[in-house]
């Protein structure tokens, strides 16, 4: 009897859906209630950070308006914009892992098995990183964040998808909606995991169809 599951049965390309349902092969079997739970966690995962990241970064800029002006006066910055908005909003605040030795970490004793949480907000405003972690600045020279974890296999799958959106949103948001501006008060989600908003009001000058060509333009 074929172990594959039937979730991604219709895939035939090298996508993460058909890695999942040959994993047999590497892990043991894996039911499709198993392969499911890690589609959902991968889907949900990109959604909740990106989408956080994007409304919390932009937020910031807004609320330190010369901010958002130099990106809006030159493009050429969004890059480094979406690497401090990763530093900045940390949309993971934390994440656990298990020790699998012996080790020493600032001081203090880690044994084989114990549970370590990694504080990734923490690391991203430690000035040992960067120079002035509490200042949002779109002109850093290099921005340093643990964002996406801190490397090995544990480093977040979706890492350069999420900067392509990220890149992407900002680089058409600039150019549609220069004048941007928070509207109103904002609400946030509780809670200790997720840097999250439930709301964020904004307005902007209604512009030409993406469309309207100069013709449209001089009607």
């Amino acid at each position: 009897m074929s172990t594959r599951s039937p979730i991604c049965a219709a895939t035939t390309r090298a996508t993460i859906c058909s890695l999942y349902s040959h994993m047999p092969r590497l892990t043991g079997p894996m039911d499709a209630a198993a392969i499911g739970g890690m589609v959902i966690q991968l889907i949900g995962a990109g959604n909740e950070t990106a989408r956080n990241t994007l409304s919390i970064g932009v937020m910031s800029m807004l609320e330190r308006r010369e901010q958002w002006e130099l990106l809006t006066a030159d493009p050429a910055l969004v890059g480094v914009a979406v690497e401090e908005m990763l530093r900045w909003v940390s949309p993971v605040y934390y994440m656990r892992r298990t020790a699998t030795s012996d080790t020493e970490i600032g001081g203090k004793a880690i044994r084989l098995g114990d549970k370590v949480v990694q504080w990734l907000a923490a690391a991203n405003y430690d000035p040992e990183m960067n120079e002035r972690p509490e200042m949002f600045d779109v002109t850093r020279g290099r921005v340093r964040h643990y964002a996406f974890g801190a490397g090995g296999p544990k480093f977040c799958l979706g890492a350069g998808l999420a900067r392509l959106e990220l890149r992407i949103a900002l680089d058409e948001l600039i150019r549609r909606v220069p004048d941007l501006e928070v509207a109103g008060p904002t609400r946030r989600m509780q809670s200790n995991f997720l840097n999250s908003l439930l709301t964020l009001p904004v307005s902007f000058s209604a512009g030409q169809p993406l469309d309207a060509g100069p013709s449209a333009a001089r009607s």
